[in-house]
């Protein structure tokens, strides 16, 4: 299964695309090489913050 390469400076614009993008952060962190593989950090950053990004502007 291949794992979709996010946008550079990602913002999250709906629900939808929030739930994309934690599809794809869950895949690339449950990845069995995940810890040996290191060059996907700044993707991964770049997801939490985006996903940190939308909890606070749209939280409840």
């Amino acid at each position: 299964m291949a794992i979709e390469k996010p946008n550079m400076n990602l913002v999250i614009k709906s629900e939808a695309e929030y739930k994309k993008v934690m599809g794809q952060l869950y895949e690339l962190c449950s990845h069995p090489l995940y810890f040996e593989c290191r060059h996907y950090d700044q993707d991964i950053k770049e997801m939490q913050d985006a996903l940190d990004k939308w909890d606070e502007d749209n939280s409840l």
